[in-house]
């Protein structure tokens, strides 16, 4: 019998295909063969990776849930099918986090690495802990009353706070209800020492009746909240796209809530408070044994006294041809060459904006941007180029999801400078990454150009793993042409003819 493309079975749904790369990540912090910061490295990225899975995946199904959609994909899940099978997947999943964070925490604990509540302190660093308490945190935090006079307070995308109980002095049968917002600017851990981690939630609960002075504590809870973080934009409506987008950011944040976790043994109570406000279904309230906000593990995989639980680090290294004082396009001019990131450095397309900025031949700049550092070398080198009165087009993909508001100040910073910036094409993002240089030399017109993998972002490209192309063939040089023509200006022939482009070009070559 003849097999069926249109059996659902032969299809991989794309969340919980998602959710199991992300079982990936999870599984190589158990691996006991790694360094115990590697394997906490692990969890940090697989909790920032689960958060973002709920602001736009499981936030763009609930909306389609909320607005009667029932039309499914080729696998026929319907959205509601969706929801429940990654409510019951991260459900089941919670025990192997659970496991690994514990069995980590255990194994540096061996090594003299502690992670301590307040109340596991001896007197010297709870005294320590005080003072950090009184200088650093109070002074921060925002106390919070909630009653008929204080209504619930706006709670950003993944802020952390500590609910609370309280009962009142004066009048015993009174009790009311609060919470303390920890402001991002503070550490998720307070250092006692060189090898104590103390949850800054832990101490704040230790002082909670200093905060309300006149009422005792009776209950208190470490919660963080998830809003959906998508943006919805009608690009074909859009009249001014940057104006639209940044209209966007702001309702974002006030966006509704999708996820609310917290830690077990929380006062029921309380648990109906924060919900009475937040309307959440009681699916998506996450209870945890262990802490909450595990991105912020990074704070404890940074010390350097404990460098020898990480892998050796990586140094990028400048190789031939690019490791001497020549100029980059007398270099590209004699070959191609091919980089592999992280292993050998990113300096070189650093230098290659850099030398075109100050280089009196160079008449033009083309580029792709899509994420960028907050404080970009290449992008000030683009400045410094188009302040000069050099031709610079930069298309900066201001929908590059979470990257939206740094690519909106790159973008005006650029365009305030001269440079001629397009915000994309509609309908889709722009993930190329090109370069083009045009230099007159003689006389005649010198095309250098950067094809690579990943962004033009020097931090990012010490970690991951990327491709760059330097060339200056003749065959690129006109599809390189063409590519930025299609982009800056109007065109029904999307086609390269050396190089492929998506959508139109791709996909048929490759199953050809």
């Amino acid at each position: 019998m003849a097999t069926t493309l249109t059996d659902p079975f032969l299809h991989i749904n794309r969340e919980l295909s998602w959710l199991r790369f992300n079982t990936r990540v999870l599984h190589e912090s158990e691996k006991e063969s790694l360094p115990l910061l590697e394997r906490l490295k692990f969890l940090a990225i697989y909790a920032t990776n689960l958060d973002e899975f709920y602001m736009i995946r499981v936030a763009g199904l609930r909306e389609l849930f909320s607005a009667g959609v029932v039309v499914t994909g080729a696998d026929e899940q319907t959205p509601l099918d969706q929801l429940r099978e990654i409510r019951r997947y991260v459900s089941e999943e919670k025990t192997m986090l659970e496991r690994s964070f514990n069995a980590i925490i255990a194994g540096l604990e061996e090594q003299n690495l502690l992670l301590r509540n307040y109340n596991e302190l001896d007197s010297a660093d709870k005294m320590t802990a005080d003072e950090f308490f009184f200088s650093n945190i109070l002074p921060l935090i925002v106390p919070i009353a909630v009653d008929s006079t204080h209504p619930f307070p706006h709670l950003n995308n993944l802020s952390f706070s500590v609910a609370v109980k309280l009962q009142d002095r004066d009048h015993p049968e009174l009790n009311k209800y609060g919470m303390i917002r920890i402001p991002r600017v503070l550490p998720r851990f307070y250092q006692a020492g060189d090898n104590i981690y103390v949850p800054i939630e832990s101490i704040v609960h230790k002082h909670a009746e200093k905060i309300f002075p006149g009422f005792k504590l009776i209950s208190s809870a470490p919660f963080k909240v998830t809003r959906n973080a998508d943006i919805v934009i009608e690009e074909e409506e859009a009249d001014d796209f940057m104006m639209i987008l940044e209209q966007g950011l702001k309702m974002r944040r006030k966006a509704a809530f999708v996820r609310l976790q917290i830690e077990e043994d929380a006062d029921p109570d309380i648990i109906e408070f924060l919900n009475s406000h937040m309307k959440i279904f009681h699916k998506d309230i996450y209870v945890y044994k262990i802490p909450l906000n595990l991105p912020a593990l990074w704070q404890i995989v940074s010390n350097k006294d404990f460098s020898y639980l990480n892998l050796p680090p990586n140094s990028p290294k400048i190789l031939p041809p690019f490791s001497n004082n020549e100029s980059i396009f007398k270099v590209i001019e004699r070959g191609d060459v091919l980089l592999f990131h992280p292993y050998e450095s990113f300096e070189p397309m650093t230098r290659m904006i850099k030398e075109a900025a100050k280089d009196p031949k160079v008449i033009s700049i083309r580029m792709t941007l899509y994420r960028v550092e907050q404080h970009s070398e290449i992008i000030q080198a683009l400045i410094d180029a188009a302040s000069q009165g050099k031709q610079v087009t930069v298309m900066v993909e201001l929908k590059a999801r979470f990257d939206e508001e740094n690519n909106l100040h790159w973008a005006k910073a650029l365009e305030n400078a001269g440079a001629h910036v397009i915000y994309g094409i509609t309908g889709f993002k722009v993930h190329a990454k090109i370069t083009q240089v045009i230099r007159q030399v003689d006389g005649k017109l010198r095309f250098y150009m950067h094809f690579g993998t990943g962004n033009y972002n020097a931090t990012t490209a010490k970690i991951y793993t990327d491709v760059s192309l330097f060339t200056c063939k003749e065959e690129f040089a006109k599809d390189s042409t063409t590519f930025f023509h299609i982009l800056s200006g109007f065109s029904k022939n999307r086609k390269l003819t050396t190089l492929s482009m998506s959508p139109m070009q791709i996909k048929s070559r490759v199953i050809a």
